[in-house]
């Protein structure tokens, strides 16, 4: 799913990279500053996503989507205190596009556009 959502936001005209787990991430949020992060909730490793977007909130001062997606009850996330925008499994490229637009401060139709 990684690499069909980095391949689906390089094809909308944005600057997408893929990150394997959270080490990697951490890695490229200190080389890159990243507008929106998009971590699912289950990676490999020690560290889950809820980590990872809580390091890009520290990391990045003028981060715009700090984005969850999982399988998981959405419920249980609110209930264990994530803050973040959460987006359920399958994710929906449409409702996607919408949410990077909106957080971009673009139309829907612009992100083609926004870089």
């Amino acid at each position: 799913m990684r690499d069909a959502l980095v391949l689906l936001m390089r094809m909308w005209g944005l600057h997408a990279d893929a990150a394997h787990d959270a080490g990697q991430a951490s890695r490229s949020m200190a080389q890159h500053a990243y507008d929106a992060v998009i971590s699912d909730w289950r990676l490999p490793g020690e560290r889950d996503g809820l980590a990872v977007l809580r390091e890009a909130r520290q990391r990045l001062p003028d981060l715009r989507l700090a984005l969850l997606v999982t399988g998981e009850d959405i419920q249980h996330l609110h209930q264990a205190g994530s803050a973040f925008q959460v987006l359920r499994k399958p994710v929906r490229p449409l409702r996607l596009r919408a949410l990077l637009a909106a957080r971009l401060g673009v139309a829907p139709q612009e992100v083609v556009h926004a870089r």
